[in-house]
């Protein structure tokens, strides 16, 4: 430490140079600087303990229900720790659908994902199919009495024959239009497809 001396008559006073490096101020400053760094890195790990103890989406649903601007589910938070998530005649948005497919994506629990009569069509539809492409853990997948028509039908036709996982499809109580007409893409194209669990106009 560098030193001045200063003579006042008989008396000698030692006072730390300026130029000493290590003055109370800046060991102050770096002793914050150091406990900051300690409280920002426990707050990540917090938040990275948070998001493996979930690892089931729930975070990704909650993020999303906050972007979107709507409330969460409270029982589909509480089913995506299970193998599985029931949402029967619930009404699901097309938001609500994007929020849970946020969710679905990535969750290794769901193995059944149950969505009779949510009045799921169009985008919402789209959402929830757009799941399979990326979900390899579901196997169950229920879509009873929901408004499929034909280009929901194509849209569910093009995902089955790109997953390998879904063994099991529940399609009844669907319209007599996509149900019976020649061109139905879900009595051409879902029978006979690899797995053969598909349920076609059944309540099994």
């Amino acid at each position: 430490m560098e030193t001045t001396n200063i003579h006042t008559g008989s008396v000698c006073l030692v006072v730390p140079s300026p130029r000493d490096g290590n003055t109370s101020e800046e060991m102050d400053t770096d002793l914050d600087i150091e406990v900051d760094d300690k409280l920002h890195r426990i707050r990540e790990e917090r938040i990275s303990l948070t998001r493996m103890s979930l690892n089931i989406g729930e975070q990704c649903y909650l993020d999303a229900c906050a972007l979107f601007d709507i409330l969460p589910i409270k029982l589909a938070t509480r089913q995506l720790q299970g193998p599985s998530l029931q949402l029967k005649h619930v009404g699901l948005s097309v938001n609500d659908a994007q929020a849970l497919a946020c969710a679905l994506k990535h969750n290794s629990r769901v193995e059944s994902l149950d969505l009779e009569d949510n009045g799921l069509r169009g985008d919402a539809l789209n959402y929830i199919v757009a799941i399979f492409l990326h979900n390899i853990f579901i196997t169950n997948l229920s879509l009873s009495d929901n408004r499929i028509g034909v280009e929901e039908a194509l849209a569910i036709s093009t995902m089955l024959q790109e997953t390998k996982w879904l063994t099991r499809l529940n399609l009844s109580v669907l319209p007599e239009r996509v149900r019976y007409s020649r061109s139905s893409v879900v009595t051409q194209d879902f029978v006979g497809l690899p797995g053969s669990g598909w349920i076609l106009g059944t309540s099994g």
